[in-house]
Formats: C-alpha cells, structure tokens, sequence
C-alpha cells in the first residue's frame, strides 16, 4: 500500500479546530468517543470502522477503531482517483500504542507494499505507499490534533498509480481540490469537554 505525507503551514498544522465555521448545507456527527466533526450531505459517518495493523503472529491484529467520513458516491468520475479508498478518521490513541505521535494513528501496512514515510513528526505524518502490483497509489496524513486526550485525524486517498495502465486510460484526478475539502472536514473536528464524575 502506498502512503504519502506532507508538510503544512505551522499555522495551519496548529489552529484550533474550533475556529473554522461550519459550512451551510453541512451535517454533523457526534462521536460518543467524544468528538463531533461536520462533512458534506453527500458523505457519511461510519462510527464502526476500523483498520488492522498488518499481522505479525497467530493472534488477531490489533485494530485501530475510529469514526470514518466516506463519500457516498464518485468524488472524481473518469479520473484516476479510486473514491472507494478516500476516507477521513478521527480517532483516539489506540490501547496498544505507547506514543502520542502522528505515526501511531496508522496502521501498519503489509511487508510487500512498498511504504515509507517522507514526514514523520509527533504532529504530523505522511506516508505514500502501493499495492504488489503496482495498480495503486496510496497516501496517508495525520494531524495529532489533541495530546490530553490524544486524538489524531487520518485521511486516507488511493489513486491509479502513474504509469499503471488503469492511469493511461483515465484523466488525473484534482488533488489539489480533493485536499482542500478534507482539511475543510479536518477543521470542523471539536472535541468534547470532558465529563464531570457525578
């Protein structure tokens, strides 16, 4: 699988994410992992995904459980961008991770995909990875966006990758606007106050 991660404006990577004003027509969704986060009305919450790391012995892997934001149909018809593998999650620590950092929001890939991280900060990460096969490109970006509680935000885009001959017979899809929509969710992002014990 392939993961990338890039590098934002400082002040982008630490503004508060309840700064950014809803967009009108938006829905929100309340997590009762304690957070709430707006999306378009063509996409959805999916609070029961999870992502596994990759197995390392007899046992089950651990799973990485968060509230993922899907779209509902093709963000980018007749492009290389596969809208199947798009999905934006937020996400506490998992219980097996030690480490407040970025990194630990990601799940670790299978040994035959060719992954690698080009940033990797305790804020921030990014990783481009592919398939065996050399269909897919994938990429990964993480915002550590709260350390008490540690919370990370992860989204997740797959396209055909260059030179593949899925890519030859498709447009590129629009990056640049993909990425601007998904830091708009990434920012509606709140979390809740914490609870009083009665």
């Amino acid at each position: 699988m392939k993961r990338l991660i890039l590098v934002l404006p400082f002040l982008a990577l630490f503004a508060p994410a309840s700064q950014a004003a809803t967009p009108a027509g938006w829905q929100t969704y309340h997590d009762v992992r304690g957070f709430s986060v707006s999306f378009p009305r063509d996409w959805k919450a999916d609070p029961d995904y999870y992502d596994d790391d990759y197995p390392t012995g007899g046992d089950p892997p651990p799973r990485l459980r968060a509230l993922a934001i899907v779209p509902s149909g093709d963000l980018g018809p007749g492009t290389t961008l596969n809208s199947a593998g798009v999905r934006i999650a937020v996400l506490p620590l998992p219980p097996f991770r030690k480490e407040c950092a970025a990194w630990s929001f990601i799940a670790e890939p299978p040994p035959d995909y060719n992954s690698s991280f080009d940033s990797d900060t305790p804020d921030y990460a990014h990783l481009v990875g592919g398939d065996p096969a050399g269909w897919y490109t994938y990429e990964d970006f993480v915002w550590r966006i709260s350390t008490a509680p540690c919370v990370g935000v992860h989204y997740t885009i797959a396209y055909y990758a260059d030179g593949s001959a899925q890519a030859k017979s498709a447009k590129p899809f629009d990056r640049a606007k993909l990425l601007k929509l998904l830091d708009a969710i990434r920012a509606t992002v709140v979390l809740d106050p914490p609870r009083k014990a009665d």
